[in-house]
């Protein structure tokens, strides 16, 4: 038996209980599913980095792509990542590859893509006020 190291099983655990709440949202709790407030935008009046996550994950699974986007990029970033990762993963598994993707510059650019879409907000939120 081949051995599956803990990012992997985290990884893919993680896929399924998306599948999962994903089937539940769509069965059971689309229309009693509401976005609550950032403690942090309602508190101090600026946005954090995971500003806009809940709202992106929801036009994500309403295949509205364009908007989760539009409200936090880092949604969409993780899941190509994480994609790319089981992919590669189960090859190296089955095939006995060793196909290396960078997952450090990988990570390095998601906190560069959550950052700066958090300083793109204010800047903008702080302009609309002026």
């Amino acid at each position: 038996m081949k051995k599956y190291n803990d990012v992997f099983i985290s990884v893919s655990t993680t896929y399924i209980l998306i599948i999962i709440l994903g089937i539940l949202y769509f069965g059971f709790f689309k229309n009693f599913i509401s976005i609550p407030v950032c403690p942090i935008y309602n508190h101090f009046g600026f946005f954090c980095p995971a500003c806009g996550g809940t709202r992106a994950v929801i036009s994500l699974l309403n295949f509205d792509i364009i908007s989760s986007i539009y409200f936090n990029p880092i949604v969409i970033y993780t899941i190509v990542f994480s994609t790319l990762y089981l992919i590669t993963e189960l090859i190296n598994i089955n095939f006995n590859k060793k196909i290396n993707i960078h997952a450090k510059l990988l990570l390095k650019i998601g906190v560069f893509i959550l950052f700066a879409n958090c300083i793109l907000k204010n800047i903008i939120l702080l302009l609309h006020i002026i």
